[in-house]
């Protein structure tokens, strides 16, 4: 007989770890935080991939041949995450500005897709069992919740890993880079998927030893992933401080918004005396002008290392829509100092 109850506690802890995990990311994004819109984008793109994959390829394939459906699984991902970057590619036509601005931009936006991946496999699975579920309670509740975290934490990587390979050739000056670099990281979350499998299910599991062997085994993806966004992070911390010196002079950055810029700590601090003041209005105004002045540093960077004369027109033409967008917050952030009105 189906436990509905069962099925309906497990749907809600799959979308309850994901939301967890996402906003674990979106804090570790410490320079300039990716919209929810176009993070939420990605999260549906990527459970639009597991419904079809679950669709055209049967569960028995998908749970017992390690090596074809980590391909299957990984491809598909792939096309949910290029499609998410061709969206906001061309939404950034309309509104004058990218989305995507490096490394750190990718591995969000694919740790978002493989979220909604994971959560999508989650949904079709418990809708399509036939069985009881893991009873809700004692020992059956803990392994329910660690087996869901961990699967959503898998896919997330390998979805990372992918975003990281679509972030990279956003910046790179070479043409046949931004094609190979989307492709490595495809082959890298392959070969982390199929690792992931093969060890945490080379031979038979059982109880919190093959929970631990599972864990173990997405440690050395994790540890890239996290290599990979703190060295994204301190690339724009870079471009922070070569690229918005000069833009004192032009009013786009004072020298306190440059040194909140420079350091996580005083920009928190600042958010947190105007969330105690209880202006809302300022609090927002704020954490969305500095996001667009780290934007202008990250697009001048680009523009900075671009060779090809059209490309770098575009991205000029980029950085003015942003000092524009700049100069347009800067006057909400005005009036909230002055009452929260706008």
């Amino acid at each position: 007989m189906l436990d509905l109850a069962g099925h309906g506690y497990a749907l809600a802890l799959a979308v309850l770890v994901a939301a967890v995990y996402l906003l674990i990311i979106r804090f570790l994004d410490m320079n300039e935080k990716e919209p929810w819109w176009s993070v939420g984008l990605l999260f549906a793109l990527g459970g639009l991939a597991a419904l079809v994959v679950n669709l055209l390829f049967s569960s028995t394939m998908l749970e017992l041949r390690p090596v074809e459906s980590a391909v299957v699984e990984e491809l598909a991902l792939f096309v949910a995450i290029a499609a998410g970057f061709w969206t906001l590619t061309a939404i950034s036509k309309l509104r004058g500005w990218s989305e995507i601005s490096g490394l750190m931009d990718g591995v969000v936006y694919g740790a978002s897709a493989g979220l909604g991946f994971a959560t999508g496999a989650a949904f079709i699975n418990e809708l399509s069992a036939t069985g009881m579920v893991m009873p809700v309670g004692g020992a059956g509740l803990w392994s329910l919740f660690w087996t869901t975290a961990l699967i959503g934490l898998a896919n997330g990587v390998f979805g990372a890993l992918i975003g990281a390979g679509f972030g990279a050739a956003s910046y790179t000056r070479s043409e046949s880079k931004r094609l190979i670099y989307p492709i490595v990281g495809l082959l890298l979350a392959f070969a982390a998927d199929v690792g992931y499998r093969k060890l945490a299910y080379g031979n038979a599991l059982g109880g919190q030893s093959g929970l631990m062997r599972m864990w173990v085994a997405l440690l050395l993806p994790v540890a890239m992933v996290v290599l990979l966004a703190f060295y994204a992070l301190w690339r724009e911390k870079v471009a922070i401080r070569r690229q918005l010196e000069d833009e004192r002079g032009q009013g786009t950055v004072t020298i306190e918004e440059l040194e909140a810029l420079k350091s996580v700590t005083a920009r928190q601090r600042i958010y947190f005396t105007a969330l105690g003041s209880m202006n809302w209005t300022r609090w927002a105004s704020l954490r969305q002008l500095h996001n667009r002045q780290v934007m202008l540093a990250l697009a001048k960077q680009r523009a900075a290392n671009e060779t090809d004369a059209t490309r770098r027109a575009m991205i000029q033409q980029e950085v003015q829509s942003i000092r524009l967008s700049i100069a347009q917050i800067r006057q909400t952030t005005a009036r909230g100092m002055n009452g929260g009105v706008q």
